[in-house]
C-alpha cells in the first residue's frame, strides 16, 4: 500500500464515473401508472396496495398471519417492541454492540433496560457464545441483527431462546429468510432490498401481537379497527405506511428473486477479486442476502487508517461507508442512567474494531460487471 500522501491523491480523477453505495431503480410505467391511479382515486392511506404488501410480505417469510405495515423500520422495532412489553411484560432488551443506531433507539423509546452484547467477527452479527444468560425472574429480549444481509441462523436463534430470552429479529437489512423468532422487523429505506422511499414491515405468528402493534400503529386504537375507528385503548402513534409506498414496495418484490441473483454475483466477483494482503473480505453462504459490502482494514496495514483508504477510493469514485457501532458514537455516552453497560470499554473488543477499521460498498443490482471490475481495479490501485 501506498504512502498517506500517495494514497490521498491530489484531486478527483474519476471522470464523472462513480459507484453509489446505494441504489434506487429507475420507476417503470407499470409503477407509474399505479401511483396515478392511487392519486387519483383519493384512497392514499390504508387500501388494497398495503393489504396485498401484508400479504405477501408474510408468505414469502412464512409467517402464519398478515404482516402489518408502518412507516420506517425504525417504528416496525419500536411497536414490536411496545407490544412485547404488553403482551409478554418484557422489561430488558440485548442489542449487538455493531449495529445501526436506530436498534438501540427502539429499546429505550419502547420504555425498556438496554443492554449491550460483543459481535462476531465472522459474520458481524451478535455473538452467542458471548450473550449472557437471561436474568432470572427477568423477561427479556435479544434483537438479533441480520447485518449487511447476513443471516442470523436458525441454530442461533435457538441457542438464544436456550439461554431464556424472546427473540426479535432485526431484519432491515435483509429479506426473504424464513421467521424464527418471535417477530421480526424490517425496512424499506431507499437503498434496501426492497425501496418504498421509506417504510417498515413486521411479521409475527402470534395474531395478539401484531392487533398490539397494529393498535400502537394507528394511534392507540382497539383492534376493531376500522370498523371501531374512534375507540382508543392505548397511547399509540401514528406511524401508517401510504399507498404509495406500499405499490412502490410491491413492484420491488416482484423483481426480489432477480435482485439477490444478481447481489450474491457481485459478493462472489468481489471475494475472488478484491485483494486480501490487507483487507478481510466477508462470508458468504447461501442464505445471505447482502445488501452491503463489510470489509475489515486489517490492523498494522502500513500505517494507512481507515479513512485515509476510503477518501482514497472516493477521489476515484467508489464511494464507501462506515461500518455502523455504537461503541464510541456519542448520542451513546450520556445514557449510563438508563443501565446501559460501559459502551466505551474493552467489553466490545470485536465492535471496537469495526468502529475502527471496518467500511463497506455496494453490492447492489446497479452496477455493471464493468463497475465491478472498475472497483476491484481501482482497490488494487490504491493499496499497491
Amino acid at each position: 500500500m501506498g504512502s498517506e500522501d500517495e494514497i490521498r491523491g491530489s484531486d478527483s480523477d474519476h471522470g464523472g464515473w462513480s459507484a453509489k453505495v446505494g441504489w434506487v431503480p429507475a420507476a417503470g410505467a407499470a409503477l407509474k401508472q399505479n401511483v396515478t391511479d392511487i392519486l387519483e382515486s383519493g384512497q392514499h392511506t390504508y387500501g388494497p396496495w398495503i393489504q396485498e404488501l401484508e400479504t405477501r410480505w408474510a408468505a414469502i417469510h412464512d409467517a402464519g398471519f398478515d404482516g402489518v405495515a408502518v412507516n420506517s423500520g425504525t417504528d416496525a422495532l419500536r411497536l414490536a417492541l411496545l407490544a412485547m412489553k404488553e403482551r409478554y411484560g418484557i422489561t430488558m432488551a440485548v442489542v449487538p454492540a455493531a449495529t445501526f443506531t436506530a436498534t438501540a433507539a427502539a429499546v429505550l423509546q419502547a420504555g425498556l433496560r438496554l443492554e449491550l452484547t460483543d459481535v462476531s467477527l465472522a459474520d458481524y452479527n451478535l455473538n452467542v457464545d458471548r450473550l449472557p444468560p437471561a436474568i432470572p425472574n427477568t423477561r427479556s429480549v435479544v434483537i438479533p441483527v441480520h447485518m449487511y444481509g447476513n443471516e442470523v441462523t436458525g441454530l442461533q436463534i435457538d441457542q438464544m431462546r436456550a439461554k431464556g430470552y424472546l427473540v426479535l429479529e432485526d431484519c432491515c437489512e435483509t429479506i426473504n429468510n424464513p421467521l424464527r423468532g418471535d417477530a421480526a422487523a424490517y425496512s424499506l429505506y431507499a437503498c434496501h432490498h426492497i425501496p418504498a422511499g421509506v417504510g417498515g414491515m413486521v411479521i409475527a405468528n402470534d395474531k395478539r401481537l401484531l392487533e398490539l402493534i397494529q393498535s400502537y400503529a394507528n394511534h392507540g386504537r382497539s383492534s376493531e379497527w376500522p370498523s371501531d375507528r374512534f375507540n382508543f385503548v392505548r397511547v399509540g402513534y401514528s406511524s401508517r405506511m401510504t399507498e404509495i409506498q406500499a405499490a412502490m414496495a410491491n413492484h420491488g418484490l416482484d423483481n426480489i428473486k432477480k435482485s439477490l441473483k444478481r447481489r450474491k454475483e457481485i459478493v462472489k466477483f468481489y471475494n475472488n477479486n478484491l485483494p486480501t494482503e490487507n483487507l478481510i473480505l466477508p462470508r458468504s453462504i447461501e442464505s445471505d442476502t447482502h445488501m452491503m459490502y463489510p470489509i475489515l482494514l486489517r490492523r498494522n496495514s502500513r500505517g494507512i487508517t481507515r479513512d485515509q483508504l476510503c477518501s482514497a477510493l472516493l477521489m476515484k469514485g467508489v464511494e464507501t461507508r462506515p461500518m455502523p457501532s455504537l461503541v464510541g458514537n456519542p448520542v451513546w455516552k450520556g445514557w449510563d442512567n438508563l443501565h446501559i453497560n460501559n459502551l466505551l470499554g474493552n467489553r466490545f473488543p470485536n465492535a471496537n474494531t469495526i468502529a475502527e477499521n471496518g467500511f463497506y460498498i455496494g453490492c447492489h443490482p446497479g452496477l455493471t460487471p464493468e463497475d465491478c471490475e472498475q472497483i476491484v481495479d481501482l482497490f488494487k490501485e490504491v493499496m499497491k
